[in-house]
């Protein structure tokens, strides 16, 4: 399958399982918001979208490239996985921590427990597209 496809193939898992994840979630981040702001969590979508401009093209053009160089023809379903955890989980680690991380910093009231289910989350959900990608 051409890279091209494989990626937009990627972008799309990765659009789906975050919005399944937020709106699962959303009395949780909804809480946050509120505790930290004081008022009710209000979304401004053209910023959320260039939030997943920048989510994507982390996952595509760091996370796939960064996890492809260390794969072998010879691996197995196992291998995959193991370097799509350890590599394309470390980008979403670093990026989701360091969101989380600074909003701890700054924000008096942030929520410890979001800053952590979220950095869980990125991670996984970064392994996860990585080795769904290396699997096409």
């Amino acid at each position: 399958m051409e890279d091209f496809f494989k990626y937009i193939i990627a972008s799309v898992v990765l659009l789906v399982a975050d919005g399944i994840w937020i709106f699962s979630n959303l009395d949780m981040y909804s809480a946050s918001v509120q505790a930290v702001q004081k008022n009710k969590m209000i979304v401004n979508y053209y910023y959320a979208f260039v939030a997943y401009i920048f989510v994507i093209f982390t996952t595509l053009y760091i996370a796939i490239p960064f996890t492809v160089i260390h794969l072998k023809k010879s691996d197995d379903i196992a291998s995959r996985l193991y370097k799509s955890v350890v590599y394309g989980g470390a980008v979403g680690l670093v990026v989701y921590a360091v969101y989380n991380f600074t909003c701890l910093a700054l924000y008096k009231d942030y929520s410890f427990t979001v800053a952590a289910v979220d950095t869980v989350w990125g991670t996984l959900l970064n392994s996860a597209v990585v080795f769904m990608y290396t699997l096409l």
